[in-house]
């Protein structure tokens, strides 16, 4: 009865002490907006008031160049907070690491060594609060954090030569299967083809279908060229919901003819900002005349991501 009592009261406790956001996000993995509030609130006119916004890396990889955006706060806020910025009705982060413009912060993967979290950390605003005269007023407000991040998938693919296959098919055996190896974010890779290729000769020139899928709820960015900062850039072609992609085999494992641009990176636009689907055409050489043959394949996808939360302040009347 005890243990059950307490249980309860952690729960009342975690309500109670839990940030008031909505995410428009349904991600999983890469880096959440864990709370998003402000001090206190309601507030009263011309009261003096802080804004908390935690982040966490919940995904494989380490998140770099990590920085929040405060965003939705009027002009009437910004007219009354000291270091406001009037041209757009913002106002930078207390500490310079969450700020835009440098390199950000990076947030440490979790760990199942040591079984740890992912890394979190904290970003904060002072603002003054606003005179409201006669009612309160309700102000929605809007966190953006960015980040840059990647996906890894890794297969390995199986050659059989025609006479191996005829052996397998009689003797009722099978070719052993391997797992596809990726880690977790908020874009999904998948890597498919036909397992195993079957060869004749030395080499043999296949088809790599591979699909990208944005799992994160948040926006993609990326150039042929560039990760940082692409979500924010404003001139040349967009770098808006895309991502980009790297295919590397191992030394007789390479991606040919249009394909061959993507050993060095190219961006691949996503459809509607979801997901997009393209085939690369493979050659495996050094290949044995019989037998079985593994070769790997490694798709790599850079971007930078960000995501949304959302909460609101009430500012009521001092009087």
């Amino acid at each position: 009865m005890l243990r059950h009592i307490s249980i309860f009261m952690i729960m009342i406790l975690i309500v109670f002490f839990s940030g008031c956001i909505n995410t428009k996000t349904d991600n999983k993995y890469g880096v959440i907006i864990e709370s998003f509030e402000p001090e206190f609130n309601p507030v009263y006119s011309g009261e003096p008031v802080t804004f908390y916004v935690r982040v966490r890396n919940t995904g494989d990889v380490e998140a770099e160049h990590v920085h929040i955006e405060l965003l939705g706060l009027d002009e009437d806020w910004c007219t009354v907070t000291p270091g406001c910025d009037k041209d757009n009705n913002q106002k930078k982060p207390n500490e310079p690491e969450c700020q835009r413009g440098g390199d950000g912060f990076s947030l440490r993967p979790a760990s199942s060594v040591y079984g740890t979290p992912g890394e979190s950390h904290v970003c904060t605003w002072d603002y003054v609060a606003p005179t409201t005269k006669k009612f309160s007023v309700t102000y929605p407000l809007t966190a953006r954090v960015f980040y840059t991040y990647k996906t890894v998938t890794s297969q390995v693919i199986t050659f059989a030569s025609r006479e191996e296959l005829k052996k397998i098919e009689s003797s009722g055996e099978s070719l052993p299967s391997h797992v596809l190896s990726t880690t977790h974010g908020p874009v999904e890779l998948i890597i498919s083809t036909e397992s195993p290729v079957r060869f004749w000769e030395d080499q043999v020139e296949f088809p790599l279908r591979i699909t990208v899928i944005n799992t994160g709820g948040g926006t993609a960015c990326a150039s042929d060229q560039d990760i940082q900062g692409t979500c924010k850039k404003t001139s040349g072609k967009t770098s808006m919901n895309r991502v980009r992609i790297v295919i590397k085999g191992d030394d007789n494992l390479q991606p040919i003819e249009d394909c061959e641009e993507f050993k060095s990176g190219k961006a691949v636009s996503l459809w509607e900002g979801k997901s997009a689907t393209f085939i690369c055409k493979m050659r495996a050489t050094n290949l044995q005349k019989s037998g079985v043959v593994e070769r790997s394949v490694v798709v790599t996808a850079n971007y930078e991501y960000y995501i949304d939360g959302e909460t609101s302040i009430t500012v009521n009347p001092k009087d």
